[in-house]
C-alpha cells in the first residue's frame, strides 16, 4: 500500500510538472502572435496537443506483451520519474519501521488491534486491524474510512464502535461478520 501511494504521488507530481513546463513555454510562443491575451491562452492549450500527438510516448502500456515486459516497463518506469524528480526514495531499514500493537482488546467476536504504522520517512499513524476470532487467514478485508461530515475528533473510533453513533459504525459489524478491517484515520481527523 505504501508502494502504490509513493508511486500515485511521484505520478501525480510528474504530470503536474509536465503540464505546467508545457503550458508557460507554448503560452510565451503564441502571446507575440495574437493581440488578446485570451486568443494566446487558447491558442498555447491547442498547440501542446498538436505539438505531441503523433510523437510515439516513451512509455506505452500497448508495447507490453508479457509479464517479463510489464516487469521491465514498471522498473523503467519508476527509475525515469525519480530521476526526473531528483527525489530518490530513501530504503527504511524495517527494524526502524513503527509498526508494532500499541494494544490489544477481545472484543467477543473479534480481536481489535490498535498499531502504529509508517505513513512516510518521518510521521507514523495509529489505526485499529480488527481480526475475526473464527476466521480462517488470509481472509476477506475491508479498509474502513470514518465519516467526513465535520466532527473530526471521532475518525476511526466511530468505525470500529468505541465512540459516536452507533449507526456509522459498520467497521465493528464488518469484523462480527468474518471480515478483517483495518481502519485509519484521514489527515487532521481522529
Amino acid at each position: 500500500m505504501r508502494k502504490l501511494r509513493v508511486y500515485t504521488i511521484v505520478l501525480v507530481i510528474l504530470v503536474i510538472i509536465s503540464i505546467t513546463t508545457l503550458y508557460f513555454k507554448s503560452n510565451k510562443e503564441t502571446e507575440q502572435e495574437f493581440n488578446r491575451p485570451e486568443e494566446a491562452f487558447l491558442a498555447s492549450h491547442y498547440s501542446i496537443f498538436k505539438k505531441y500527438q503523433n510523437e510515439d510516448p516513451l512509455f506505452h502500456i500497448n508495447k507490453i506483451s508479457d509479464i517479463k515486459q510489464k516487469n521491465k516497463f514498471d522498473k523503467e518506469l519508476k527509475e525515469k520519474l525519480i530521476e526526473l524528480l531528483n527525489m530518490p526514495l530513501e530504503k527504511i531499514p524495517v527494524s526502524e519501521i513503527p509498526g508494532s500493537e500499541i494494544k490489544v482488546t477481545d472484543k467477543d467476536k473479534y480481536i481489535e488491534k490498535k498499531i502504529s504504522i509508517l505513513t512516510s520517512k518521518d510521521t507514523a499513524a495509529n489505526a485499529y486491524l480488527l481480526v475475526p476470532k473464527n476466521v480462517e487467514l488470509p481472509a476477506p478485508a475491508v479498509m474502513a474510512m470514518h465519516q467526513h461530515g465535520g466532527n473530526y475528533e471521532y475518525g476511526k473510533e466511530e468505525v470500529v464502535g468505541n465512540i459516536g453513533d452507533p449507526n456509522l459504525a459498520y467497521g465493528k459489524e464488518l469484523a462480527e461478520r468474518g471480515y478483517v478491517v483495518f481502519a485509519m484515520d484521514s489527515f487532521l481527523f481522529g
